[in-house]
This record gives structure tokens, sequence and C-alpha cells, in this order.
């Protein structure tokens, strides 16, 4: 008889035997696995106050369920025929009783998302591998895969209970609850016994194996990214011990030279952002330097274990996140926690008043707190990246009902009375600053779960003008979470003319120059429109007439002598060589810490050595003569803001340069994009700034011709809208003008006469500028705007009301009325948010009748 035959009949016959029967105590601990895992999810979205006691539910189920299993396995497991499956549902049942306790007696903070999914995955792996003579082949590999990574996370998890086991023992004896210590142990033995035990192909070997050694891996990287740090950082040490120092803080030339990846950012987040140690917290509620509660990430936490120590201060550690990884608005300060906070509804309201290539845009914007505590109060706190040039003109706040609108104050004076009344008071105060980098930040106070708190921003924005096009571009908006919320957005060009947007999805057409959006998740609008000719009409205000017209420009003629390369990794070798060539009869300037001369024979290594940096600071203040040299530069959104440096000696030199400045500086950037220090400066008219390539800076060396604005008194320049804006004080009558043009004048007129005394001493000027910000009502360096509940708040921190002023702008202001069907749009779209708001309170008295 052919042996393998034998083995093959062999072989079925087990299988045969191994088929799985449901037993009455499998399928009952099926239900309670659904059961106790609906009941932690419920649980999880109640407040930590409310939970208490509901949390043993969990365990109570797991102990009966486990209990009764023991009894089960010791009566019949003689029996012919039994099998222990089951089993699978009592640690399943455990481990969801350890995390619904941790939500009432926190030991370790909530998971990241991919370890939660590892270990959800690793469950449904057990349960697979009982059922792994009735699935495919291909399955059962794949599973040993998701067994082998879950195993190596609960081994983790285990390491760091070692300690807690002899506490756990003789807790388990008195009240039982302390099993949960033993239970990343004993899932971690049950995923060995299980692998060693089964029937596996040499797939299998390799999947279990390969999954087992993904997280060890991930803790090798993040030990080899964490030495690079610490390699950084101590070349940077030597520097300061031999004397080679610069003027920037240490932290920015550590974040220049700092690989620039996902396992950096990881590392700097531990003890901010994440928990450094699995079990620090013990019972606490930890909330990291960024006022986020941190998360626990078992791959992480090993890994700062056996890492060597950065010794890098928190500041630092933030500078350095907020500088390379963007996390700014979680930096910004915050009184209150808004951990339960969401964004639950946008509304957005877009007029276009293209023959002024000006938008005003307004964002309704509800907050849901969804702790399960009433008294529960929390601050939002929101982020909005304005498009270039933009800036906000008004904002209100929903109290008791009402729509209250702001007043403008100084920022100082402002913030003050913001700090006063969330700090000590029970009030209902909203504030809004202006930030470095085109951004504005609005808190509101307090957020509830007695209703959703609205607030309504509203902002001008120039639009850009490109080849005959206009084009509107969307702020971008970090706060509360948002992707899930429901949008309503209501689109109006105000114009007779009839245009047709480009790239505008989704939208329905509802009439000439009108469109309207509802959906999901906040929408990010952006599209295009034929540009109409630039209006004639003026606008009056206190008789002074705002008009807009085109950009003059003329040639002027340079003596181009010294050229200073600003580069950094977003170079390419290409680039600088033909830059060299094109300027070979000029001096050519590098910096890398300091002012160097490029010489042909060691252009290559310098350009080495200075290619390394995630990004440059060029030090502007070192240009003996601007009138005949040109910067070029090259870069992304990344960089500290001026603001961040303003302490170092780099810092205190350039404001000190900037404030004396007599000639703007020649800069052409060779790339789309600007760093936020790049951006500031040239916000405040420092620049003669130039965007083009290689062969528009090939024609500009050549030719010794740049093209400069023709500037006049009285008028400011918009060239991202190819416009500029005059007024002039000595009319008396004007016509039927648009108002943002004013507000725009005032915001560019206080950037360019604020310049880098912002930075310096921001009082010296604030008397000067806050009657100009408050007469167009626009947010500034030294405007803000602020609502409080009562009008005896306003006159307790002496925030008057605003007099001869524009006002809060609103999307039917310059007189203009809503027509019948404008109105219908705004009231559908209202009602839409309104109904999404009370739709419980509605369907209650609905069904009531």
């Amino acid at each position: 008889m052919n042996p393998n035959f034998e083995k093959q009949s062999t072989l079925k016959t087990e299988i045969m035997k191994a088929k799985l029967k449901l037993s009455p105590i499998f399928i009952v601990g099926f239900f309670l696995v659904l059961i106790s895992f609906s009941l932690f999810m419920i649980f999880r979205q109640m407040d930590t106050n409310d939970i208490e006691g509901y949390s043993f539910i969990c365990f109570i189920i797991a102990a009966a369920y486990g209990g009764y299993s023991i009894a089960n396995y010791f009566a019949y497991k003689k029996k012919e025929g039994y099998n222990g499956n089951h089993f699978v549902w009592v640690l399943s049942l455990f481990s969801i009783s350890c995390f619904c306790l941790n939500l009432d007696f926190q030991i370790f903070s909530e998971l990241v998302l991919g370890v939660s999914i590892i270990l959800i995955l690793f469950h449904l792996a057990l349960v697979v591998h009982v059922f792994r003579h009735n699935v495919p082949k291909y399955l059962v590999t794949f599973n040993y895969l998701i067994v082998g990574v879950g195993a190596t996370i609960v081994l983790f998890y285990s390491l760091f209970m070692v300690p807690l086991w002899g506490i756990g023992f003789i807790g388990m004896i008195l009240f039982g609850l302390t099993i949960h210590v033993y239970i990343p142990f004993v899932l971690f033995l049950v995923a060995l016994i299980l692998f060693f035990k089964a029937k596996r192909t040499y797939y299998d070997n390799i999947s279990f194996s390969i999954g087992a050694s993904l997280p060890l891996i991930a803790v090798v990287i993040l030990i080899y990214w964490n030495a690079q740090i610490a390699d950084s950082m101590h070349r940077k040490s030597a520097e300061i011990l031999t004397g080679q120092t610069s003027s920037l803080p240490d932290w920015v030339e550590l974040s220049q030279r700092m690989p620039n990846n996902y396992f950096t950012e990881r590392i700097l987040k531990s003890g901010l952002l994440y928990e450094d140690e699995l079990l620090s917290n013990w019972g606490w509620n930890s909330i990291g330097s960024f006022d986020e509660m941190k998360k626990n990430d078992p791959v992480l936490a090993v890994a700062m274990l056996l890492r060597p120590d950065l010794n890098l201060s928190d500041k630092a550690r933030i500078n350095i996140l907020n500088t390379s990884f963007n996390t700014r608005h979680l930096s910004r300060r915050k009184l209150w926690r808004g951990d339960n906070l969401s964004t639950s509804e946008v509304l957005t309201n877009i007029r276009l008043y293209p023959d002024y290539r000006i938008a005003y845009t307004e964002k309704i914007i509800s907050i849901k707190n969804s702790s399960s505590w009433q008294r529960n109060q929390q601050e939002a706190l929101y982020s909005f990246k304005l498009p270039e040039g933009s800036t906000a003109t008004s904002l209100s706040l929903w109290i008791n009902g009402v729509e209250e609108k702001s007043r403008l104050s100084t920022r100082k004076k402002a913030d003050s009375a913001y700090t006063t009344i969330v700090g000590v008071e029970r009030r209902d105060p909203s504030i809004l600053h202006w930030q470095e980098g085109n951004i504005v930040t609005i808190a509101v106070f307090p957020c509830t779960p007695a209703e959703n708190r609205r607030f309504k921003l509203g902002y001008t924005s120039p639009m850009k003008f490109e080849n005959g096009k206009l084009y509107y571009e969307a702020e971008h908006i970090t706060g509360p979470p948002i992707k899930a919320c429901r949008e309503s957005v209501l689109l109006r060009i105000k114009d007779d003319k009839a245009f047709h947007p480009i790239g505008l999805k989704n939208f329905d057409s509802k009439s000439i120059n009108e469109y309207i959006y509802t959906g999901r998740g906040c929408k990010q609008i952006a599209f295009s429109i034929k540009s109409p000719p630039l209006s004639e009409e003026s606008f009056l205000f206190d008789g002074e007439a705002y008009k807009v017209s085109p950009i003059a420009y003329e040639l002027q003629d340079i003596n181009i002598q010294t050229v200073y390369m600003d580069v950094n990794s977003h170079w390419t070798k290409r680039e600088y060589d033909n830059i060299l060539k094109m300027c070979a009869d000029k001096k050519v300037f590098i910096y890398d810490d300091k002012l160097i001369t490029i010489e042909s024979q060691a252009s290559s290594a310098l350009f080495r050595s200075v290619v390394e940096k995630n990004y440059s600071l060029f030090p502007f203040h070192f240009i003996p003569d601007a009138e005949s040299s040109i910067v070029i530069t090259k870069s992304n959104y990344i960089s500290p803001n001026i603001d961040e440096l303003k302490e170092s000696e780099f810092g205190k030199n350039l404001i000190v340069y900037l404030l004396n400045m007599t000639e703007s500086i020649n800069v052409i950037n060779l790339g789309g994009e600007l760093s936020p220090y790049l951006e500031t400066l040239k916000q405040f008219d420092c620049f003669n700034y130039m965007e083009g390539n290689i062969g528009d800076l090939k024609e500009i060396i050549e030719n010794n011709q740049i093209k400069r604005i023709v500037k006049t008194s009285n008028t400011v320049y918009i060239p991202k809208a190819e416009m500029q804006i005059s007024m002039d004080s000595n009319l008396q009558h004007g016509g039927q003008g648009n108002e943002h043009l004013m507000r725009l004048y005032a915001y560019n007129s206080i950037i360019q006469k604020a310049g880098a005394a912002y930075f310096g001493d921001k009082d010296a000027r604030i008397e000067e500028l806050v009657p100009i910000a408050e007469k167009a009502f626009i947010t500034s360096p030294v405007s803000s705007l602020i609502v409080l509940e009562t009008i005896a708040d306003y006159e307790r921190f002496g925030i008057e009301e605003n007099k001869n002023s524009l006002g809060n702008a609103s999307a039917n202001s310059s007189g203009a009325v809503p027509e019948p069907h404008e109105w219908v749009l705004i009231i559908l779209a209202l009602s839409i948010v309104l109904y999404f708001s009370y739709r419980k309170k509605i369907q209650w008295i609905l069904l009531r009748k």
C-alpha cells in the first residue's frame, strides 16, 4: 500500500475528529463576549464620575463564566469528545474586563488606535484558531501572523506587570480583581501553547515568526533613531565645549539636523503625548504638556525603557515638535480640558465679490460635549490657517440661544478679560487672537453636554489672481475632531453677470450665481472663476474713500554684486551648480552657522553639509548692502516662528536690523512655498519678493534688472491678487464700493507699520495702530475680538463699545439686503443645522402629540 495514501487517510481522520462541536457553553460564551464588549464601549463614552461601580459588571461576567468553565472542565474533561475551546471566550472576557476596570481605576492610558486594533484582531485570531480546520489554509497561515504580532504585544505588557505580581497574588486571594495583572502573561502563554501544539505547515511557521518579529523590529528602529538624536545632541555639546556655537538656540540646530521622520516624532512625543512607561499613571488621567490626554503605546514604552537618556527638556522637545511636526495647535494655551469635545456641525457662508477680487467667508460651528456628566465644562480651541493676506472681521457666540457679537480691543486687554473669567468664574466668553503664519485662534468656554455650543467666525480674503482667473482658497481648521461633522455650504457670487465656477464639486446650482452643498465631513473648498475688470467704485467711510486698482510695476536697474544662497534639504545639486555658474563673477555666500564664501574647489563639500538641514534660517541682518544683493531661497512650511526666536541672540539681532532697515531685501523664491519664518518677514513688507525658476533668476542676473512695485503714499499692495487699495482722505462722497476694501487696507497698513516692532516692544505702537484696527474692525498683531456675557463684564474690564467703526462683518454687509431666493437658502441651511441640533427634542414632542 502507498505510504503517502496512509498518511493522507490518517490526517483526514484526525481532521474529522477535530471538527468543532458548538457546545452550549461555547455559544453562551460568544454572546457574553458581545454583551461585555458592548458594555465596555458604552462605559468608555461615560464621564469618569459616572463609571464608578459599572465597570465591575464586566468583571462579574468574566469571573462567572470563567468559574463555570473551570468547573465544567473538571467535571467533563475525561468525557469522550470534550474540548476546551470555550476557554478562548474566558480570555476574551477577562481582557475586556481589564480595559473596563481601567476606566475606573486607570493603570494605563488609552491605547493608541493601532494597538487597539491589534489586540482586537489577536483575540479574533484565537477564535479563528479554534476553527482552523474549517477555514481555508491561506487564512490559517495569515491567522498565525496576527497571533505572532499579538503575542509579542501582550508579552510587552506582561513585562511591565511583573512588579505587580506579588501584590496581585495577595489581592487575588482577598478580592479577586488583581487577577487582571496576570492576564497579559496568560494570553502570551496561550498563544505559544496553541502555536506549538497545532499541526503547522512551513508557511505557518514563517508567518508566526514574521508576526512576532514586527513589534521587536519597531522597537529596534525606535532605539536606532533615538541613538541618532542622541548623537546629534552629543555633537552639539562638543561644539559648545570647543566654543563653536552659533547665535541660534540649541533646539533649533537640533531640529535642523535630526532625522525628520515618523520615528523621531514618536520619540520626541514620548512623555508628552505618549506614556514613556506603560504603568505611569496609577489612577490618574494623564494630561501631557500639550494639554491632551496621553496615549499608551507599548512598543514605544519598551523602546524608551531601553534607550539612552536624551537629556532634552520638555520645552525644547515641544519647540522641535512645533517646528518640524506641526503641533503648534496642541501646544497653545488652554485653561480647561477639551477631551470630550467634537465638532458636530459647520455652516459655511461664502460671498464672492469678483470685481473687487475679495471673498468673505463665514463659518458657524457647533461644538458637542459627549460627557454624560451634565455639569461637565470644557474649553474648545480652534486654529484657522487662513489664506494669505486674510484677516478675521467678525466673531459671535450664542449665549442662551441668542447671537452675541464681539467687541474689538487690544490683544492684552482682551486676553486679560478672558483668562480672568475662564480661570475663576462660570461665565460665557469667547476670544479670537491673531497668530503668526496667517493663523487665528478661537477659544470658546464653557462647552457643556446640556446643549451644543455655537460660535461664528467671519474673515475677509483677497482672491488669488492668475492668468485671468480668480481662485478661492479655503481655510484649514484644526480643533475638536471635525472629520465626521455635518456641513452645509452656501456660495453666492455677488455680480449681475453669470459665473460658472471651475472645480466646484458636489454643489447644486439653485439659481444664477448661487450654489449649495450639504454632506458629511468638513469640505475643503477650492475653485476658480473668470476674473472681471476691477471695479471703479469707491467705498466711503468717515470722510475717507477706498478704491481698488491694478498694481503698477516698473523695471528697476540694479547692480547685483553679492548673491546669498539660502540652502537646505529642499535644494537639488543641479540648482546649486547652475546658480554658481551664472554667478561666477559675483560674490556668492552660503550660510552654515556663519556666512561662508563659496570657493569652487570646496563648493560640493559645503553643499553636502548644508543640504542636510531640514530647514534654514537665513540671517538677513548679516547683509551689509541690501540694494546690491539678492537672496535665493527655497523651502517648505517648516521653521520656527520669529516669536520663538526673539529671546536668542539671532532673534535680537534680526529684530534690531528690521527696525532700522531702510531698503527692502531682494528675495527670489525658487519654490512655491515659504517657511513660517520667511512668510512672516514677507508679510511685514521686509522683502522685495519675487517667485520664479532658474530661468527667471538668470534673466535678473544677466540684465541687472528687477521688477518692483511702484509705491505711493496711502496705498497698500496685495501682490497675490495683483491689486492695490488706495485711501483718499479728502473725498466727502463715494460710490457703492465694498466695505471689505477698507478692512483689507487697514489690515495691510497695520501689518506693514507694526513690522518688527511686534516682536520687539509690542506696546510701542499700540496707541497708534489700535484706532486703525478699531475703525475697520479687524484682528491684527495688536487687536483681538472678544465676546463677553453681559454689558457689565465689558465695563468691568474696560472694553468699550466700538464707535465710529464698521463693526462685525456679515455675509450681507455693504448695505446689501438678501433677495427672496437668498433668504430661502439661508433658512434652509439653518433649518438643517437646527433640526440636527434638537432632533431628539423634536421627535419627542411629535411622539407626545
